[in-house]
């Protein structure tokens, strides 16, 4: 039962490169030991050579960071250590058994003597550490991106229009981004699973001002209707533009418009530009 196990976890990590007839070479030749909790088996800065496959407990992972030793995460039925084998860099942060753990030990000079027979192995455990390093990666661009979107300034223009206008508005918002003016789209900043309404509620009171795109269906549409009147009555700047000719309400008749119909798309472009940059700095 022993020997299954250990074969089952081999195969877990190594069944994509190795054949079954070397994963049962390679069961007959590592180590399988026992450690109780609070035992540290990666030490951080410290450069070692044994790679580590969980057969049972668990382990956590703290690293040194500003003076202190904090809490990164818990592995568990998982595989650490592998850049051990084949590089002689420090570890990149403490593990530490976090309850009574069964581990096998795999170390430098055991694979050093079965890939002599078997050079799969280095093709494996080089395998384990580009998915590993592609993983971190990802971890890292996530986070990096809620840092900043944590940081960014709430966008300053809501973008309101009726859904056949879609077209013309992608190309403005990505336009408009283009040239530094930050836009709220419910097409790019709508999440998915969560209340469309309440979402757009949020971003009307998020934005302090309003592009108002203005045709006969965004006059049709309850939705533009109730978002510029919004705005009007809680006293929120509006820019309206002009995409195709329509009766102009007349609450919104006294606004000074922006009139992409008898001008070039290009034109019209750079005097809404100009508007927004002034609200913009204001």
């Amino acid at each position: 039962m022993a020997n299954r196990v250990i074969h089952e976890a081999l195969r877990k990590v190594f069944a994509s490169t190795l054949s079954e007839e070397l994963l049962n070479q390679l069961a007959d030749t590592v180590r399988v030991k026992e450690y109780p909790a609070g035992v540290l088996l990666c030490k951080e800065r410290a450069i070692e050579d044994t790679f580590y496959i969980l057969l049972d407990g668990r382990v956590d992972i703290m690293k040194h960071l500003e003076g202190g030793l904090h809490f990164i995460d818990t592995l568990q039925s998982t595989c650490f250590g592998e850049l051990a084998l084949i590089l002689d860099e420090p570890r990149t942060a403490d593990v530490i058994t976090a309850e009574a753990t069964r581990v096998i030990e795999i170390n430098r000079s055991d694979l050093d003597a079965f890939a002599k027979q078997s050079p799969e192995i280095v093709i494996a455990i080089c395998k384990i550490v580009i998915k590993r390093t592609l993983a971190q990666l990802d971890r890292s661009v996530e986070e990096l991106a809620k840092h900043r979107r944590k940081l960014q300034t709430p966008p300053k223009f809501f973008v309101s229009y009726a859904r056949k206008d879609q077209p013309f508005v992608e190309q403005l918002a990505i336009d408009l981004k283009r040239r530094s003016i930050d836009v709220w789209l419910d097409l790019h900043n709508i999440d998915p699973g969560l209340s469309w309404s309440r979402q757009v509620g949020r971003a009307l009171d998020m934005c302090s001002a309003m592009i108002l795109v203005l045709s006969p269906d965004g006059l049709e549409s309850e939705n533009v209707d109730d978002e510029w009147n919004y705005y009007l009555d809680n006293k929120k700047m509006i820019v309206p533009l002009l995409y195709r000719e329509c009766r102009v309400p007349f609450r919104l008749h006294k606004l000074q418009f922006i009139d992409f119909t008898r001008q070039s798309y290009d034109t019209a472009l750079s005097h809404l530009v100009s508007a927004l940059h002034v609200i913009q700095q204001s």
